[in-house]
């Protein structure tokens, strides 16, 4: 599975949860080490952690682990510098705006 999940390119963002840290740490191995033969495609990088206390009143909680492919932080700021500052907005956002436009025009008030 974790060579499957190294090799689907399209794949960018992972969100790991674990109840056994260990086992995280086995495959985060597997998933973050680099390239070669056995593990194509390009490896993962943790980006954050969380424990959640999903039962709190024993000492068990479960890990939850953010990873990214290296190339997913900078593409995403440049699609974000790329894209217009307002978002688009559509047809009927647009005659509600012109409609209160024009009781601002002529003065009157709903």
């Amino acid at each position: 599975m974790l060579k499957a999940l190294r090799a689907c390119l399209p794949l960018r963002r992972l969100v790991y949860v674990a109840c056994h840290a260990p086992s995280f740490v086995q495959n985060a191995v597997a998933l973050c080490r680099p390239s070669s033969r056995s593990f194509a495609g390009e490896p993962f990088a943790p980006v954050s952690a969380h424990a959640v206390d999903l039962f709190p009143h024993t000492a068990k909680c479960e890990l939850v682990v953010v990873l990214e492919r290296p190339g997913l932080v900078a593409g995403a700021a440049e699609s974000a510098a790329d894209s217009s500052a307002e978002p688009a907005r559509g047809k009927e956002e647009e005659s509600k705006e012109e409609e209160s436009k024009g009781v601002l025009e002529s003065g009157e008030s709903k």
